[in-house]
């Protein structure tokens, strides 16, 4: 949770897009750390269109990025992350 907000409360907002268990990584003293940055994009700038296209995994994404018209946001990302805690 903490490693999504902190991503979440940088200026402009890191949207990770693919939140799943596999991209949470355990090390042996239980500390979770977030993985697999690839489709990570800030809100802000010329990424309008690659926020409107579905990416990640679709079983994990929330139904409004399901349409063209939904922008991806950070509320997706904690849809996501509740999914997994899920």
């Amino acid at each position: 949770v903490l490693g999504i907000a902190s991503l979440h409360n940088w200026t402009p907002c890191i949207l990770h897009r693919d939140v799943k268990s596999l991209n949470f990584l355990v090390d042996s003293f239980y500390n979770i750390k977030v993985a697999d940055l690839g489709l990570a994009r800030a809100d802000e700038g010329d990424n309008e269109s690659t926020l409107k296209s579905l990416r990640g995994t679709f079983h994990y994404s929330p139904p409004e990025s399901y349409t063209k018209d939904e922008t991806f946001e950070a509320k997706s990302d904690v849809f996501s992350l509740a999914i997994v805690l899920w």
